[in-house]
């Protein structure tokens, strides 16, 4: 048996944790969403993974 994984995309992803497309692309360029994978020029996100915290500033909307 194989799971499957659902990806979503960088659009996607963002309405699911309420934030514009370009954070979660800076996000993924920063290395802090992990298993995203760059498919041609789009961005493909595993759609039970949240962000790694950042170290700086304040909380974010996805970790409440």
């Amino acid at each position: 048996m194989t799971d499957k994984v659902e990806y979503l995309t960088t659009t996607e992803y963002a309405a699911r944790l309420g934030v514009h497309r370009s954070r979660v692309q800076a996000l993924v360029r920063q290395g802090r969403i992990p298993g995203a994978k760059k498919v041609g020029r789009d961005w493909i996100i595993p759609a039970d993974v949240l962000p790694t915290p950042g170290a700086r500033g304040p909380k974010a909307r996805w970790e409440t």
